[in-house]
């Protein structure tokens, strides 16, 4: 019954409206007349125009409100909060983004992307309690990143080196499996980054990176993993000792290199700028190395020293590795840290 009487309405409707528009105009023009009646008729025109006028700019006023009315409801997020108690419109909280034409701007854009999509990720594929790197679930992560963020990561990469800054920490992250760890990090590194860029780093007021601590709460351990000689034969080191390790401490390390202590096989001369990273299947940078490098745990890198060629050759300097070449001596977090070669 109901049904029926809502479409014997929808049928009669429009005839009902317009019934009651010519009452009411009615009403309006007998009223009128009331009003005018032994007026002189100057006076009457003079209401009666007013009268037009009045009506003209209340329908104008009400055609202009339900088109911009119409206007909003077709774009469901104009005019609406983005939080229930921020009280800021979505155009108010656009202004104050960054601008997404500019290098900076971007870089924050992707690290805000990259963070939410990532935890989406992990909200659907939860990181288990085992070692990452060990487990079938890093493959797949390693998967996610390398279809979804990987070329816009390696591209910001690239223009970060060409505005002049190369930064290790992120190379690092990149080239990690993006656990939750690793996700905040390269989120955090990257807006860092975008800070370094604009002129306004009030724009990044939240993008605080936490420097590696000197004198670290947790216990360093480096594990050496591989030693290998090589002889190349330039000027220079053409005999180098090769030595890779890994960070097996539960935290980031800081490592530069302080000193080594000859046993069997001494120096040519004593070399710095001797550590790289391992980053998308390349040791970097080339050709030798960096003086200080950003270690994150499990991460693998390596240095060298630049044995004698004058007094040994390539198989006598292999013959005393396994502990009795010498005593590397590293600067790690601030601490000496030593490892038999």
């Amino acid at each position: 019954m109901a049904d029926w009487l809502k479409r014997q309405w929808d049928d009669i409707k429009g005839n009902v409206k317009y019934a009651l528009l010519l009452i009411v105009l009615g009403v309006i023009v007998t009223g009128a007349a009331v009003l005018v009646d032994g007026l002189p008729r100057w006076k009457a025109a003079i209401l009666v125009i007013l009268f037009v006028l009045l009506s003209f700019w209340a329908a104008i006023a009400t055609w202009s409100r339900r088109s911009k009315d119409r206007r909003t409801a077709e774009l469901p997020d104009a005019g609406r909060t983005p939080d229930h108690n921020s009280g800021l419109s979505i155009r108010a909280v656009a202004e104050e983004q960054p601008d997404s034409t500019t290098l900076a701007g971007r870089l924050f854009e992707l690290a805000t992307r990259y963070k939410k999509a990532a935890r989406e990720f992990h909200r659907q594929n939860p990181q288990p309690p085992a070692p990452p790197a060990l487990t079938t679930w890093a493959t797949k992560a390693n998967g996610w990143q390398k279809i979804n963020f990987l070329p816009e990561l390696q591209r910001a990469h690239d223009e970060l080196e060409a505005e002049g800054l190369s930064d290790t920490l992120l190379d690092v992250a990149i080239g990690s499996t993006p656990t939750l760890d690793r996700v905040e990090q390269i989120t955090q590194r990257l807006r860092f980054l975008a800070a370094q860029l604009d002129d306004d780093p009030s724009d990044y007021q939240n993008a605080r990176v936490p420097e590696i601590v000197k004198n670290a709460p947790f216990p360093t351990k480096i594990s050496l993993l591989l030693e290998e000689v090589e002889y190349n034969g330039a000027l220079g080191c053409p005999l180098k000792l090769r030595f890779h390790l890994r960070n097996d401490s539960p935290g980031p390390i800081d490592v530069q290199f302080q000193d080594y202590r000859p046993k069997s096989i001494t120096l040519r001369q004593v070399v710095a700028d001797i550590f790289q990273l391992r980053f998308g299947g390349a040791w970097v940078p080339q050709p030798d190395g960096v003086g200080q490098i950003a270690v994150f745990p499990n991460q693998q890198f390596r240095g060298w020293i630049a044995a004698d060629e004058r007094r040994f050759n390539k198989g006598q300097v292999q013959e005393h590795c396994g502990g009795n070449a010498g005593t590397l001596v590293l600067l790690v977090n601030g601490q000496k840290y030593e490892i038999q070669l």
